[in-house]
């Protein structure tokens, strides 16, 4: 009779033993299964940015405007506070630009300008969407149209570490030209000759 409460009383903290161990072994695989699929598709961050949160913090940027003496676009460092998220520091840094220069330098986007969106692609591709004005108000010119399109992308993929190169979107709609000189239908990438030394 003894032997069967112990035999009984062993069995159930044995089946006990074997129900935390198979929580505990559920709970790494699918802590293993969650971390083998961010590896091996970083995409998955990118895709559902939205869940995920991007600490703010201050940091230093580089700005690129026009020179007024030069067809060169020239340096301005300033501050900014923003998300940590490529897309928020794209949106920081365009609107700095809208901004225009503190010191010297001439703006290279009307102050009218609007930005719709921003989207960060997982191959680098950094997606900016404008609203009309930029089309409306550019003064025109293949100098202008230059450095306005150089000191966008030069600003962003020299700011953010993850864009390779910036596609123009202007209400969701690529266009061929800014103001009729240069190609931007298809995306663009930096060059750095464009910037003074």
């Amino acid at each position: 009779m003894v032997d069967d409460k112990i035999k009984t009383k062993h069995n159930k903290s044995g089946r006990k033993g074997r129900r935390l161990l198979y929580f505990w072994f559920m709970a790494a695989a699918l802590l293993l299964g969650v971390m083998s699929l961010v590896y091996f598709n970083r995409g998955l961050i990118t895709r559902y940015r939205p869940f995920f949160t991007f600490p703010s913090r201050t940091w230093d940027a580089t700005l690129l405007f026009g020179d007024e003496r030069t067809e060169f676009l020239i340096r301005e460092h300033r501050q900014i506070t923003s998300s940590t998220a490529p897309e928020e520091q794209a949106k920081a840094l365009i609107k700095e630009l809208i901004r225009g220069p503190l010191a010297r330098g001439i703006r290279t986007l009307p102050k009218e300008t609007t930005l719709r969106s921003v989207t960060m692609e997982r191959n680098g591709l950094l997606t900016i969407d404008f609203g009309p004005e930029l089309l409306r108000l550019h003064p025109g010119g293949s100098s202008a149209e230059l450095m306005t399109i150089y000191s966008i992308v030069n600003t962003l993929t020299a700011n953010i570490a993850e864009a390779k190169k910036v596609q123009f979107l202007f209400n969701g709609k690529p266009v061929e030209t800014i103001a009729g000189h240069i190609d931007c239908s298809d995306p663009i990438y930096p060059k750095q000759e464009m910037v003074q030394q």
